[in-house]
């Protein structure tokens, strides 16, 4: 048997881990299972009612769930206008921001990421400016 403030402090441990988890899955069941992994989802009408958690008029949200287990992902960026601004963040199932890549860090011209499991030990091709190792 374990005390109440034992089960008490296993609960908050527990939410604190899955909560990401969860939050993860919950946007990936909204945006629905027939958006296929390794594509970025970008609604084509941001003013539709309802479907996007998202929603602002001067932004866009791309969300994409990449599957990293077999091989990294390479994500093409073109040249963004210099008086705009961008940002791509990568987040991993248990919400590590591990990588961001933008106009603060990484600036508007065009340029090829790669964006790997925590298994990915491989050197990157020519041509990728910066490298993204996910923890899990």
């Amino acid at each position: 048997d374990i005390s109440v403030q034992e089960a008490r402090a296993i609960s908050k441990e527990a939410y604190i881990f899955f909560q990401s988890m969860i939050d993860q899955y919950s946007l990936r069941q909204l945006i629905g299972s027939s958006v296929p992994e390794n594509e970025i989802h970008v609604p084509e009408d941001i003013d539709s009612p309802g479907g996007f958690p998202y929603k602002c008029k001067d932004q866009v949200y791309g969300p994409a769930f990449l599957n990293l287990q077999e091989e990294p992902y390479i994500l093409k960026v073109p040249n963004i206008l210099s008086d705009l601004y961008f940002g791509v963040m990568c987040v991993d199932q248990y919400g590590h921001n591990f990588a961001y890549f933008g106009t603060v860090t990484t600036g508007n011209n065009q340029a090829n990421y790669l964006i790997a499991g925590p298994n990915w030990t491989e050197t990157a091709p020519d041509g990728v400016k910066a490298v993204a190792v996910s923890e899990g």
